[in-house]
């Protein structure tokens, strides 16, 4: 019955399918449309850096001006944007200062999470501070910096945070190990458990739940993409996380769906959804 249900559920996701010209036009009118015109920062950062990672770098650099006094949200995500640009060690020392002194906590976690997608990965004391003696998202962020490094003992200490009782922990660890290309054995074990005994309702699941479906082997991948989609009922940030985990391992058997979420009420969704659309169709070009 369960099986059933869920089956139900993804007929009512599923569009009808597009040419896959008009999907990648589609999807480029998107998130041309959501850097040059969002009035939400972070969606217009996260179409700037969907545009980069699948070749299209044209035009970008203009919309994410450095100025003096601006908030420090914009310095980040803007440094960010121009270090995918080709302008990482110039743009690095800014984020830097982000995270060192920025406005809020959450732009201090912010700028520490883009110093870690970027492979920063200096033990620089402020970090090492942070893992050795940090808590919550800090602590998290700054294993993933240091993991960076390429060194065993870094995934498994970002690992180790999987079981923990403290959520902004265990799902940020599952987060930064979506972006490994490969995890070792012990670490997709205890990623394997934490996907396995999750609640349904627990905040931030769809981080564990979408690393698990980006390193599931090939006899978890049906089991894991299930899960997965099963996150299309949540709310705008996780049917956006969805689609950055298809973006990663998704075949062209999640296109329908992607289609669906392209006409999403969010726009950090559509913008997650094209994301994913140029990176299966580019996988799969005959």
């Amino acid at each position: 019955m369960r099986r059933y249900l869920f089956a139900l559920l993804l007929t009512g996701l599923i569009a009808p399918a597009a040419p896959a010209q008009d999907r990648r036009a589609q999807s480029l009118l998107v998130l041309r449309g959501a850097v040059e015109r969002s009035g939400n920062f972070l969606v217009r950062m996260h179409a700037a850096e969907a545009l980069i990672s699948n070749g299209y770098t044209n035009d970008i650099a203009p919309c994410f001006p450095l100025r003096r006094g601006q908030p420090s949200i914009q310095t980040t995500g803007s440094a960010r944007v121009l270090a995918r640009l080709g302008q990482k060690k110039a743009m690095v020392p800014r984020i830097m200062e982000q995270f060192l002194m920025g406005d809020t906590l959450r732009n201090r976690l912010t700028a520490l999470e883009s110093l870690a997608k970027l492979g920063f990965s200096k033990p620089l004391l402020p970090i090492t501070a942070q893992a050795d003696t940090g808590r919550g998202g800090f602590k998290a962020m700054a294993l993933w910096v240091l993991s960076n490094n390429g060194a065993a003992e870094g995934e498994e200490r970002l690992a180790a945070l999987l079981p923990s009782r403290i959520p902004t922990e265990s799902f940020y660890a599952a987060y930064a190990l979506r972006f490994k290309k490969k995890i070792g054995p012990a670490t997709y074990r205890l990623l394997d458990s934490c996907a396995t005994a999750g609640g349904a309702a627990d905040p931030g699941r769809v981080l564990v739940l979408s690393s698990f479906y980006v390193h599931a082997v090939p006899q978890h991948v049906g089991r894991a993409r299930a899960a997965l989609l099963h996150c299309l009922n949540g709310a705008a940030g996780d049917r956006y996380q969805v689609g950055e985990g298809l973006a990663i391992r998704g075949t062209p058997d999640d296109l329908p769906v992607l289609d669906r979420l392209l006409a999403d009420e969010d726009e950090d969704v559509r913008v997650s959804a094209a994301n994913a659309i140029l990176h299966i169709t580019t996988r799969n070009k005959k």
